[in-house]
């Protein structure tokens, strides 16, 4: 007599009534629980996602916070306590301050701080919140001039005459 090959896997034949099933099922859950266990710690410590773009609205709050004493809500530097300092904060409405300033001196500047302007360093602030107040400066220029369009206002058939297009 010739014996047929079996392509069942042999640990699968006690499978065959529902107690066995059932323990085999809870051990399935049992190992998910384990590793959820154990990854825990990680998912508990895991630091928000950063999308890499800075929040103006959050800039705004810490700039109120930090920065306003100086440099007064409106970045005027028009305060009680800029009257005080023997050299005057910027101003950031000042359109010389305007062309200079970038995000990045903007950055450095909070990270350093600025001896001879006696300006503190803020390195208690995140690096994310330095970044969200050097966005929240350029929302304070008043002297943005609007870029002009160079090219011509064209009607659709001059548009499609110049194109070549039918």
């Amino acid at each position: 007599m010739k014996r047929t090959p079996s392509y069942r896997i042999p640990t699968q034949r006690f499978y065959h009534c529902r107690l066995d099933q059932t323990f085999k099922n809870y051990h399935n859950v049992g190992m998910r629980l384990w590793f959820l266990f154990l990854m825990l710690p990680a998912i508990c410590m895991a630091e928000e996602i950063d999308t890499g773009l800075p929040s103006i609205d959050n800039g705004k709050i810490l700039y109120q916070d930090n920065c306003s004493a100086c440099h007064g809500i409106k970045g005027d530097a028009n305060t009680t306590m800029a009257s005080t300092l023997t050299n005057p904060p910027r101003s950031f409405s000042d359109p010389k301050v305007q062309e200079t300033l970038t995000p990045i001196f903007a950055f450095v500047t909070m990270a350093e701080g600025r001896v001879k302007s006696g300006m503190p360093s803020f390195q208690h602030l995140t690096e994310r919140q330095r970044w969200d107040i050097a966005a929240y400066l350029f929302t304070l220029q008043s002297n943005l001039t609007p870029i002009n369009d160079p090219r011509p206002e064209l009607t659709w058939e001059e548009s499609k005459e110049k194109s070549n297009l039918e």
